[in-house]
């Protein structure tokens, strides 16, 4: 069912690309008169100047050896993703030796925490061609998101066309992996959007891992310049994916899991004199279908749905400094066969206010999370920019920050582990100083910075022997400590970027085992390479790894060829071309493999 309803989407993508083809090569149409929605759903501007941050382009995106979005997150400087196989099945995102509950993920600034569990926060429901940019900003950033953006925010922007396109593409490689993907959309005066549909699947790399993945999503943005504007986006995902020992490593359990994601956002806008107000509506569904194994039809299995509901009111307004101030009200809801059913709420007034002195910028904020089950939770930060001459800038952070439990750490019980209904959020206090360096003569951004964070009443699944099942608990206190160093060089040719970051962690717990805690990289390199222009018109993206954990060092490499002959681009890419032999999250990855495809642009 998966396979025809996907394969009539891209065949209906098909044909409005078609439509857009016959009107000739494509041509530059006229701006869409929408004021660019950089404010509300873009990083606060005050914020991302006094903290690291990376943001990477449409072009820089396109380059990537990816196809699936969340795959993509991957090769962003300064994260790390584990996953259970290639492919868009599912992953856990870290930064700067956070867990995987504690990196916030957003799609134009609306949160994507799944109530039931951070699993699922990368059940990304667009493609990688509808993305404008994604944007990283690492540190707490719980005063202006709120709860889990402990280490850090992943702002995904989708696009609004600024002209006709179209775009289609197949794909083949490794494992029996066939991907078909077809994009297409347009602008006007006044209007601008896109329709994007893909199907991707794979016979596994082992047994029980094979996939199937549709996704089919949309947008359409209408305004006029300096008057009231609005948009509408829509994207749905479904997955179908073998499970081999995913989640009891060693066990042998044949699982087997469907997923579903709907995802529907609202937006209105406008911008008044000195300032920009908006309000966007959003709506996400979640089902999650597991089986233990698929092959003892005895052993037990689970369903959970869960919604989140919102409202998010944004403004901003520029005087003597830039004050940002808004309201964000949402329900979480989950109905579950093993979980039961829940409901939550909470509603967060939060303020902003950017201001410069000079040579010294100072950024303040605070948000206040008033939730029905866990109380009120104040989250405040302060960052300051100080400007040592035209090429050299310090800069430091503090903020608090914290995250609530998942309905799986409050509610989930079986032979092997056991939830807690007592379960209190998790806080924590960070800070920061770097340097951040642009010399004049060169495209050069370099930059060196010290963090520390420490968190209290962490939440852990943790046991006191081999033996015993694993409970969720508030367990204890956790320092981190650690430097990032990175460059990122820009010019006509392409761009680098390479990225170091160490994150010592010290837990202190009186249990013998902890699940999560301590599951990050201590040393993490990462060198990065879009070079354009090569002989033979070649284009290249190259990504160096080194990743070093308590149990496991590795290398990875991952390369990139493609080159365009008018409307067609051929494309080759290799993953872990080292060979290496590694796992992540517990399950084993595969060695080499490729994919190779070809692109039109019609």
């Amino acid at each position: 069912m998966l396979n025809k309803v996907y394969a009539l989407a891209i065949a209906f993508v098909l044909g409005f690309a078609s439509a857009a083809g016959a009107q000739g090569t494509i041509q530059e149409a006229a701006p869409v008169l929408l004021p660019p929605v950089t404010v509300s759903c873009g990083l606060p501007p005050g914020c991302a100047a006094t903290r690291p941050t990376v943001v990477l382009e449409r072009a820089d995106l396109a380059a990537l050896p990816a196809h699936d979005l969340a795959e993509a997150l991957r090769f962003l400087p300064g994260v790390t993703l584990e996953s259970r196989g290639p492919g868009p099945v599912t992953g856990d995102l870290s930064l700067r030796g956070s867990t995987f509950s504690q990196v916030l993920v957003l799609i134009d600034g609306v949160r994507l925490a799944d109530p039931q569990t951070a699993h699922h926060n990368l059940d990304l429901p667009l493609l990688l061609e509808d993305v404008e940019r994604i944007e990283v900003l690492e540190g707490p950033a719980c005063a202006r998101y709120g709860a889990d953006a402990v280490a850090g925010v992943i702002n995904i922007i989708t696009r609004t066309p600024r002209a006709n396109f179209a775009r289609l593409e197949g794909a083949g490689g490794s494992f029996a992996t066939t991907r078909a993907a077809a994009a297409a959309g347009g602008a006007t005066d006044s209007f601008a959007g896109f329709l994007s549909a893909s199907r991707e699947a794979s016979a596994g790399y082992r047994f029980d891992t094979d996939f199937e993945v549709g996704t089919l999503a949309g947008k359409l943005a209408a305004g006029a310049e300096g008057g009231p504007g609005g948009e509408l986006f829509f994207g749905l995902q479904d997955k179908d994916f073998g499970a081999f020992d995913f989640y009891s490593p060693g066990r042998g359990f044949a699982s087997r899991e469907q997923t579903g994601t709907r995802l529907v956002t609202a937006a209105l806008h406008s911008a008044p004199r000195d300032g920009y107000l908006e309000a966007r509506a959003y709506f996400r569904e979640h089902e999650d279908d597991f089986r233990l194994d698929f092959q003892r039809p005895s052993l037990s299995g689970s369903h959970h749905r869960t919604r989140l509901a919102g409202l998010q009111l944004y403004g901003q307004w520029e005087g003597r400094g830039l004050l940002s101030a808004g309201l964000d009200v949402r329900g979480e809801t989950i109905e579950s066969t093993s979980l039961g059913d829940h409901e939550r709420g909470v509603a967060s007034p939060f303020a902003e206010y950017a201001l410069g002195l000079g040579p010294l910028s100072v950024d303040a904020a605070v948000r206040l999370d008033a939730y029905s089950r866990f109380g009120p939770q104040g989250s405040p930060s302060l960052g300051l920019l100080w400007r040592l001459g035209p090429q050299l800038a310090a800069r430091a952070q503090a903020a608090t920050a914290y995250r609530v439990p998942s309905y799986t750490e409050l509610y989930y019980r079986d032979l092997a582990n056991q939830g807690s209904a007592s379960l209190k959020p998790e806080r924590s206090l960070s800070w920061g100083a770097g340097l951040v360096a642009t010399p004049a003569a060169l495209p050069l951004e370099a930059s060196l910075d010290y963090f520390e964070r420490r968190e209290r009443g962490i939440i852990d699944w943790v046991r006191g022997s081999t033996s015993a099942p694993w409970q969720a608990v508030n367990s204890g206190r956790v320092e981190v400590r650690g430097l990032e160093a990175k460059l990122d060089w820009g010019a006509r040719w392409g761009r680098a970027i390479i990225d170091y970051v160490l994150a010592e962690k010290d837990l202190k717990s009186e249990a013998a085992f902890s699940k999560y805690v301590l599951t990050n990289p201590r040393h993490q390199l990462t060198a990065s390479l879009w070079r354009r222009g090569l002989p033979l018109g070649l284009d290249l993206f190259g990504q160096l790894t080194w990743r070093s954990f308590e149990s496991q060092d590795y290398t990875l490499l991952d390369l990139t060829l493609s080159r365009r002959f008018g409307p067609y681009e051929l494309f080759a890419e290799g993953h872990n071309l080292f060979d290496a032999h590694y796992t992540e999250d517990l399950v084993g990855r595969p060695g080499v493999w490729g994919l190779g495809g070809v692109r039109i642009r019609l």
